[in-house]
């Protein structure tokens, strides 16, 4: 269903290895900031240490770094025929606000788990799940699934705590860029679990599923850490470039989760297949499948028999218990391929396609270098085309 991840065609591309040592440099922040924490915590209350080891394990266990990365481009797309504030506004400052980035995300994977019942995340287990399996190893009293699910929420709120303390030396106008993420990210959620618990006619659904996905994925990912990176370097002439740009590669990151949700390798991204259609989301790959399997009925006569073949009989009757929290691997697999035969995986793919080459020629138009142009390009292909 992807290419995987693509790499900037730029040779000896400068600013893509500076990218890269400063993830290496976010990740090595991250390392000393949840370490030294452990130790300062541990040695007052011993039994602080499995929650940092929790935390600890899930922020860096694995992982895109995809939102940091974006903070660097936006802050070296900024710093363009500026050199001289390289110096000032970049360095620690910048790696603490990649480290803040990532560590909120770990804050919403973590909560996003515990409302999903999702069993693993990064190729382990979720940090409820985990929570779960010690209660009942070490005989803990009180029901083992609200116990756990307690520790999570306690230290998803632990990751979030972190990453405010990380922006407390941060320039004004970047702290309120990040309220308004986090804001974003929460208003998304809350609206999605509404729609997933109200039975709201499906045309008020649809009304919002897409701002749903913006809001929850889209704004998060790309828009606000391309604005975060050029806040830091005290520059706005880039704030409508990353808006075009940031809603195209948005809603292209977030259809190909769409689409890893039914046809993703467990084994590579490193979650359980099929969260989408047990919960029931309105994404516009479960929209353009429920309206073929309607036409498809209604060419044949709604009640007069099933299509015809069991894979169909399989899919429409998996269809019919969206949102049921009871589908199986079989059955995401029968709705995977009436998604196929049905166009909607064709519809997604092409505007994927679309949103792509709607972010490049943005990037053409914009007034960036050519380094981070060719960076920023690249990053939208890993965003579109990646497997994981």
């Amino acid at each position: 269903m992807s290419g995987g991840e693509r790499r900037c065609p730029v040779t000896a591309c400068r600013s893509c290895e500076r990218a890269e040592l400063f993830v290496e440099a976010v990740e090595a922040r991250l390392r000393a900031l949840l370490s030294a924490e452990r130790d300062r915590w541990e040695m007052r209350y011993p039994s602080l240490r499995m929650g940092f080891d929790a935390v600890e394990s899930f922020v860096l266990g694995g992982g895109k770094r995809l939102r940091p990365r974006f903070v660097f481009w936006g802050h070296e797309a900024a710093l363009w025929g500026h050199d001289a504030r390289r110096e000032r506004a970049g360095g620690a400052a910048l790696v603490d606000l990649g480290a803040a980035v990532e560590l909120f995300h770990a804050f919403a994977l973590i909560h996003d788990d515990v409302m999903d019942d999702s069993d693993t995340r990064r190729h382990a287990p979720t940090v409820h799940h985990r929570f779960a399996t010690l209660h009942q190893r070490r005989g803990w009293s009180g029901e083992r699934r609200r116990v756990a699910e307690a520790f999570a929420v306690l230290l998803g709120d632990l990751a979030f705590a972190y990453s405010t303390q990380l922006l407390s030396e941060l320039p004004p106008r970047t702290r309120t860029l990040f309220d308004a993420m986090r804001i974003e990210l929460h208003v998304g959620q809350y609206l999605d679990l509404v729609g997933a618990a109200d039975a709201a006619p499906a045309h008020e659904l649809e009304a919002q599923a897409d701002d749903i996905g913006r809001l929850k994925t889209a704004t998060y990912s790309v828009e606000r850490p391309l604005h975060l990176g050029s806040a830091l370097a005290d520059a706005q002439h880039l704030d409508g470039c990353w808006s075009a740009y940031g809603t195209a590669v948005g809603e292209a990151f977030q259809l190909r989760d769409d689409l890893l949700d039914v046809f993703g390798d467990p084994a590579v991204t490193g979650k359980p297949v099929g969260q989408d259609l047990n919960a029931g989301t309105s994404t516009p790959l479960i929209r353009h499948t429920l309206s073929a399997a309607s036409a498809w009925n209604a060419a044949r006569g709604e009640g007069d028999g099933e299509p015809g073949g069991t894979e169909q009989t399989a899919a429409l009757d998996a269809l019919r218990r969206l949102g049921s929290g009871t589908l199986q691997g079989p059955d995401v697999a029968a709705v995977g391929v009436f998604m196929q035969a049905c166009g909607a995986v064709s519809q997604v793919e092409a505007r994927i396609h679309e949103l792509i080459g709607q972010a490049n020629r943005t990037l053409a138009e914009a007034p960036i270098s050519p380094e981070v142009r060719h960076g920023l390009s690249a990053m939208a292909e890993t965003a579109a085309w990646r497997d994981r």
